[in-house]
């Protein structure tokens, strides 16, 4: 990739401060979702860049990893002539709010005005172009707009492809590769266009100027550290020193592994461990718990012997077959000691509430607010999950209390107990799952809202093992990450993250890509996993300690979206499966080769219709490779092992046997 350097980029905000803001991001808005004077273009779309999509892409602090505001918002725009006067400094030449540019300040001031006077058509996200938006425009955008000078701001924080050597390679760039191939109709040539006589500069960088070269030059109010400090302590090497103190207690542990885990529990407070008995799903989840949280002591300091360590932080809960209810979980009201009333109908004396671990956890964690708490269910598939398990799930998605009695109070142990209990932000779950002829099968529904990680074992991680077999010693790691508890709550509660900017034409175009895929055959995914995914991305580069220019991590952290997010819902028979499978396999492992994600898909879904194995087999897919490695190997490993298993059993799910 190629940079302009950060005095290139204030010559062009500087140039931008002569116009007005709504008469430049509106229209390019609009020119960029497509739309024309011959048909209304819904710009919400799956396959438009959108409205909000957009402006946070090209408008958000996120581009220079500025920390967002108490509402959670996080605009960044050049200083408009129109915005004179929301600078917090005359020095600033780039304008830092707490606005939401899409739903108050465009839509009210700029879409609707439009329509008002009939320059545009059309209700909600669908618009038309009239005749009189063009001669209103080239009075409110005069000749003395240079659109290489937009450009350049479209470009100043993510860079582009080496290939570009000119403004009109930059424009071709951005029509084709960032919106997709979507061109510019010709109603907004008119201002929008490369021939203004402006030079292209002489000083190209092939490295991404800092944060703080640009801060320097742009934002002069804001010399504070680009990334808030919770983040700045999340991603100095927590994954690298868990990893390092679990092997040392005897835990088998890879630190892409750890990155995988944290990191998903960063994303959601709910992962699942699944995968073969004894591959140290469980042993992983008690490390990193013994690891984050205070040491707990003991039962008897002065008779260590007597008993185990008391972890306030964690209740480790084996699943019961017998399970059919919530109680198991969340307690019941005691019926035999019910509340008593004196006799003018007050309270005399609370009832009795029957607690269980889980309970007792939760409501530890609610006091306790600044330390990580975790909730360990093992093998929770030994039950059905939804009879027992429902409840909490709804509540992680929901932020609504969990109903637990009805009428007057009731205490346990002296500690009153809440009628409704709200799950804290410092829980967090961790289920590990087994698959055999005793157990039951994840719906889509659970494992829509979880991380799914699969543990598998290879012959080098055995033989390794076996070379000196040991038991880990789980005590040696209690309390020596707890350095990093604090932030981590924080840095999960903030549910802020973005896609960082370097990525996120990227991201976008693959994630497009998969969710079309996966529409074809009726399995696509919703905004929870949009949003759940972004979350991960953004996490992924946090704590994999990655620059702000290296995009080389990006294809590694999808790999992960699409195994542990896309793949865990699927299940079926061979003939729901088989076409989708196929497509799978060459979305995942076939070359992209820059195609666009029309093109690419084309090809996804002729393998899916083929099930060719002579033109779209897995050999053909590495043979097309040239030796090299599939774009997301773990998925394409996967996708693979599922479609041998649904040849011999004509039936597949994710879980195996």
């Amino acid at each position: 990739m190629k940079y302009f350097d950060a005095q290139r980029v204030k010559q062009a905000v500087e140039h931008l401060g002569e116009f007005n803001s709504a008469w430049v991001i509106v229209p390019l808005v609009l020119a960029s979702n497509g739309v024309r004077t011959g048909a209304l273009v819904n710009i919400d779309d799956a396959n438009k860049p959108g409205t909000t999509r957009f402006l946070d892409r090209f408008f958000s602090g996120s581009v220079l990893e500025l920390p967002v505001f108490d509402n959670g918002r996080s605009v960044l725009r050049p200083k408009f002539a129109d915005l004179k006067n929301s600078a917090a400094s005359p020095s600033d030449l780039v304008v830092h709010q707490k606005a939401n540019l899409w739903g108050s300040t465009y839509s009210s001031r700029g879409y609707r005005e439009m329509r008002g006077r009939g320059e545009l058509a059309g209700e909600g996200s669908e618009f038309k172009v009239n005749p009189a938006f063009i001669p209103k425009w080239k009075q409110e955008l005069p000749a003395t707009f240079h659109f290489e000078e937009l450009l350049v701001w479209l470009y100043a924080f993510s860079g582009f492809p080496d290939a570009v050597n000119s403004w009109q390679d930059l424009f071709k760039d951005y029509q084709q590769r960032v919106l997709d191939g979507i061109t510019f109709d010709a109603c907004f040539q008119v201002r929008f266009h490369v021939h203004n006589g402006v030079p292209w500069p002489a000083n190209i960088l092939q490295q991404r100027p800092t944060n703080a070269d640009f801060i320097a030059v742009l934002l002069l109010s804001n010399l504070a550290a680009p990334v808030p400090p919770a983040e700045k302590q999340i991603c100095t090497n927590l994954t690298h020193s868990f990893t390092e103190e679990a092997v040392d207690s005897d835990v088998q542990l890879k630190e892409e592994l750890a990155l995988r885990f944290v990191n998903s529990i960063l994303t959601k407070p709910f992962v699942v461990l699944t995968g073969l008995a004894g591959s140290g799903k469980t042993k992983l989840a008690q490390a990193f718990t013994h690891w984050i949280t205070p040491d707990p002591g003991w039962f008897d300091e002065a008779d260590k012997s007597k008993g185990k360590k008391a972890n306030s932080h964690c209740a480790f809960i084996p699943v019961g077959a017998d399970w059919t209810g919530n109680e198991n979980i969340l307690g019941y009201p005691d019926g035999l000691r019910p509340p008593k009333l004196k006799a003018d109908g007050s309270l005399d004396m609370p009832g009795a509430y029957v607690t269980k671990p889980a309970l007792e956890l939760i409501l530890h964690a609610a006091k306790h607010q600044d330390v990580p708490h975790f909730l360990i269910l093992d093998e929770m598939n030994l039950s059905h999950v939804e009879r027992y398990f429902a409840d909490l799930l709804s509540a992680t998605e929901s932020n609504e209390g969990i109903p637990l009695y009805e009428g007057d109070a009731r205490t346990s142990g002296g500690q009153e107990i809440p009628c409704k209990l709200k799950l804290p932000e410092n829980l967090f779950i961790i289920g590990t799952v087994n698959v055999d002829e005793t157990t039951y099968l994840f719906s889509p529904k659970v494992l829509d809202r979880a991380n799914v990680i699969e543990f598998r074992m290879e012959a080098d991680e055995l033989a390794a093992f076996l070379a000196s077999p040991k038991k880990p010693n789980l005590e040696e790691l209690d309390g020596k990450g707890v350095a990093y508890a604090k932030d981590f709550v924080v840095a999960a509660a903030d549910k802020s993250r973005e896609v960082p900017n370097s990525v996120k034409v990227d991201y976008e175009r693959e994630m497009l890509l998969f969710f079309k895929v996966l529409r074809e055959y009726n399995v696509e995914f919703g905004y929870r996993t949009g949003y759940e995914s972004a979350r991960f991305v953004h996490f992924y580069k946090l704590l994999g300690g990655f620059a702000d220019e290296d995009k080389d991590w990006f294809n590694s952290a999808m790999d992960c979206v699409i195994v542990q997010k896309f793949l865990p819902k699927l299940h079926g028979s061979r003939s729901k499966m088989e076409g989708l499978l196929w497509a799978l396999a060459w979305a995942s492992g076939a070359k992209r080769d820059g195609r666009s994600t029309e093109e690419f898909l084309k090809e996804c879904l002729e393998a899916g219709k083929a099930q060719d194995e002579g033109k779209f087999s897995p050999e053909k897919v590495l043979a097309d490779l040239g030796g090299g490695k599939t774009r997301y190997p773990l998925s394409f490993e996967k996708v693979i092992r599922m479609w041998e298993k649904l040849k011999r059993d004509q039936f597949v799910s994710f879980a195996e046997a």
